[in-house]
């Protein structure tokens, strides 16, 4: 399972739908997806981008380089956009297995205090 998989599947059992996927082009966004909330924050929006490796160089394959994966309230107006961010993981430090749980305990969070 890849771990677009993995978050995918954390976030359907945290009850998040996704609604749309989208690509606007950017160098710097792989994909992002914009998610509702079917369980306690009922109606509340997320949004997961995830970012490319601002140093990765020459052309690079969909899901290829991706650096950081950031949930926020809103779409990322740039690569290092962190003001309206929920949850992030970085793809370089530790391993992603504690990562994921850190980000599920932060999208809880922020589902608790939306609800």
């Amino acid at each position: 399972m890849t771990y677009r998989d993995q978050i995918r599947r954390t976030l359907a059992a945290l009850r998040w739908q996704i609604v749309e996927v989208h690509d606007d082009g950017d160098w710097w966004l792989d994909e992002a997806w914009i998610l509702q909330s079917t369980g306690a924050a009922f109606g509340a929006s997320l949004h997961v981008t995830f970012v490319v490796d601002p140093q990765w160089q020459g052309s690079r394959k969909a899901g290829q380089g991706v650096w950081c994966v950031r949930a926020s309230t809103g779409p990322l107006k740039d690569w290092n956009d962190t003001s309206t961010e929920v949850a992030s993981i970085c793809m370089a430090k530790r391993r992603f297995e504690d990562k994921l749980l850190e980000f599920r305990d932060d999208v809880s969070a922020f589902a608790r205090s939306a609800g």
